[in-house]
């Protein structure tokens, strides 16, 4: 406790704002201008992987919703305050009069489960329970909305599921869809304004989870007056009991196998009861009025209970706390900005930077914006609360470079009028913020740079951050017109140059050395299930069309939290090679690495073609162009716009949106053969030579956040 006190009194004599970072744990980072710092997150086992804990103790203090959040991250080696700010439900929005969807295949009591196809959501104990609980007579039906990543480009969403479902029904239920009651699968994507209905659709809420951080569909399905059957334990008995639920009993706590997400590794949750959940399944079907009246409990709840009001207070009293403890902080010298908060809150005046991760709205909305609304409508209009996307990103592509930028930004800032901090991700400048007069206007502006986050389009929690900003600052065209389609003027727009990296090292260079006697080494970046058909096209393509006139080498790069299924495909690729099916004069190598910090330049340096045919991140084309390395890509304008001139081989899609499988045979074919090969390889050094130095660029930076303050009428006296 002492050196949290210690770290925040020796910053807020330089800044008196609070930063509040909404993300997984692992992408919190210290924010060295702020006068506090605060950490909201969730987990869902009993105890938190070893980065997390690192994480959470850089933070001042840390929010989570549950007591459950509250144990186990204490016992994890959390040392950092814990304050509880808990979930919330818009009951006038999740309702039980809203009209339920039409949805062909249901009959008789509709059970329904939302969820994303991994093994924490327990969708083999939902399976098996269905299997023990009903027969294909039996008047009931099990809808799942639900989806698993697809592992064949031919394969639609539904598809996919159902093709699960029957595998594991033969092999672990000695059943056959036929012999149970009908499984109807929504695979395709729901929009957000959709799932009221969808859960009005239904009669009972079914989710036999392992652990949940929170379990926001729970709360839907009860504010819709659904009756909710989810397993006794974890974050969400918060808010379920006995009397507005149906608790499903724990065999107790196993070891978290999660061949799906190894960030659960050396952790335990929960094993869902089977005989327990057959039981409920079948008396909750047997008695329709017992089961609506627990719903109506549960919707009373989550109308009485759980509005967003609630945890808009808990995060007021928590800001009118923070503000009286800096305020409390030591006097400042004679040539700084006065601090102090007022202590009260109706006059609170803080600028609230919220650092909301841009979330994919997967199996719900996700609760930000409603709690950022609640938030403002407690404390007042003095107060600003800004989104923005997250401050830092997982272990990824995006990673090798940060350091390298954020040093040459602060370099050169340090100069200037106005002082900037930099990461891969979000480039923020801030200015001191005048706090003497309530109500009057922050001194300041407010850049965000994207990074990679947006591509073909802008992610709708990021739309608000951008709109607010007074400049945003993208890294290619492409996000370019997917923020001006999404109403960000030209006018606030600047696309930032990528930075030479011939000054990066390259650790660990010989870890990545091909065999002796390899002439060309392909590197073919696999990062989620996504990848897997792109790539899989590539060695199709190469077995039947690619004639290299010697040895070649073919690295997979797999991120070491890519998940189960990327490994295993990995390790099929392994096996194939060996068994000689992936064609004469070709090996495959399979690194699997975190890729953060200058991985990926070393592996990129390595290889003398980098492929990237699926959704790798824009980031791989830069740090290749950098390195000098030609690239084999899918056409696009981002593309063109990007590689022109560099000696790219920009392969054309058909209408599925693969590559072109005879166009990508001859760019094989071309990049694997020596005489090929020369011409594209120089143009890509020669392009490598023309890219300007991080400190270049650091020093354009600097001087738009110049001319920025002076458009705005920015204080900058003492800037950040």
């Amino acid at each position: 406790m002492r050196d949290v006190l210690e770290r925040q009194r020796a910053r807020a004599v330089e800044a008196p704002y609070v930063v509040i970072q909404h993300y997984l744990a692992d992408g919190f980072v210290p924010v060295p201008q702020a006068g506090y710092v605060v950490g909201r997150t969730m987990f869902e086992t009993d105890s938190l992987p070893p980065n997390w804990v690192a994480r959470c103790n850089e933070m001042d203090e840390l929010w989570v919703p549950s007591e459950f959040n509250r144990e186990t991250f204490r016992r994890a080696g959390v040392r950092v305050p814990l304050h509880l700010v808990p979930g919330g439900i818009d009951s006038n929005l999740y309702r039980p009069d809203v009209a339920p969807l039409r949805i062909r295949g249901l009959r008789g009591t509709v059970f329904l489960s939302v969820f994303e196809w991994r093994a924490r959501k327990g969708w083999d104990v939902l399976l098996r329970a269905w299997a023990d609980a009903f027969s294909a007579s039996d008047d009931v039906t099990l809808l799942l909305r639900t989806h698993a990543k697809r592992i064949d480009a031919t394969d639609e969403p539904a598809r996919a599921v159902d093709d699960r479902i029957d595998a594991f029904l033969r092999d672990a239920c000695g059943r056959t869809r036929a012999d149970v009651a009908p499984i109807v699968i929504l695979g395709d994507d729901l929009p957000a304004d959709a799932m009221p209905s969808l859960y009005t659709t239904a009669d009972v809420f079914v989710a036999p989870t392992r652990g949940e951080g929170w379990g926001r569909p729970f709360m839907e399905a009860m504010a819709s007056g659904v009756p909710v059957i989810a397993t006794r334990w974890s974050a969400h008995l918060e808010f379920m009991n006995d009397e507005n639920s149906l608790l499903v009993d724990s065999d107790g706590l196993v070891a978290a196998a999660a061949p799906d997400a190894t960030v659960y590794c050396s952790q335990r949750w929960a094993s869902p009861n089977v005989a327990d959940l057959v039981s409920k399944l079948r008396w909750v079907h047997a008695h329709p009025a017992l089961r609506r009246a627990i719903g109506a409990r549960a919707r009373q709840d989550m109308v009485a209970l759980w509005p967003w009001s609630r945890a808009a207070v808990a995060m007021a009293d928590r800001l009118h706390d923070i503000a009286q403890t800096i305020s409390r902080s030591p006097a400042p010298m004679a040539d700084q900005t006065p601090c102090s908060l007022a202590p009260s809150r109706p006059t609170l005046y803080e600028s609230l930077l919220i650092h909301a991760d841009v979330f994919r709205t997967g199996t719900s909305a996700v609760g930000v914006e409603p709690l950022l609304t609640a938030l403002v409508d407690e404390l007042g209009a003095a107060v600003r609360v800004r989104p923005s996307p997250r401050p830092l990103q997982r272990p990824s592509h995006g990673l090798p470079v940060s350091k390298l930028w954020a040093t040459a930004v602060s370099t050169a800032s340090a100069g200037a009028s106005a002082g900037a901090t930099a990461n891969d991700v979000t480039m923020t400048w801030l200015s001191r913020h005048d706090v003497s007069t309530p109500g009057k206007p922050t001194a300041g502006a407010w850049i965000v740079c994207t990074g990679d986050r947006v591509r073909q389009r802008v992610p709708d929690a990021l739309i608000v951050a951008l709109c607010a900003a007074d400049a945003v600052w993208v890294p290619h065209r492409a996000a370019y017109h997917a923020c001006v389609t999404s109403g960000v003027e030209e006018s606030r727009l600047w696309v930032m140059p990528f930075g030479t990296l011939a000054d990066v090292e390259t650790p660990d260079a010989a870890r990545f050395a091909p065999p002796p006697g390899v002439s060309t080494v392909v590197l073919l970046p696999v990062c989620d299930e996504s990848d897997i058909a792109p790539a899989d096209l590539v060695l199709r393509v190469w077995q039947r069309a690619v004639l290299a006139e010697s040895p070649v080498r073919l690295q997979l790069l797999v991120p070491a939290d890519a998940g189960g299924v990327v490994a295993a495909w990995a390790e099929s690729m392994q096996q194939r090679m060996r068994e000689g099916r992936l064609g004469p004069g070709l090996t495959v190598g399979v690194l699997i690495t975190e890729c953060g910090d200058d991985m990926l330049p070393s592996l990129i340096r390595s290889a003398d073609v980098v492929v990237a045919p699926g959704a790798v991140a824009m980031s791989v084309w830069q740090i290749a162009l950098a390195c000098g390395r030609p690239l084999i890509v899918p056409a696009s304008t981002d593309a063109t716009a990007l590689l022109d001139g560099t000696g790219a081989w920009m392969v054309n899609c058909g209408a599925n949106g693969m590559m072109s499988g005879l166009e990508l045979g001859m760019a094989l074919r071309e990049a694997c053969n020596e005489s090929g090969h020369s011409v594209r390889a120089q143009a890509a050094r020669t392009h490598a030579e023309s890219i300007p130095t991080w400190k270049t660029i650091a020093r354009c930076v600097a001087e738009r956040v110049d001319q920025l303050c002076a458009a705005t009428g920015a204080s900058v006296a003492g800037g950040a």
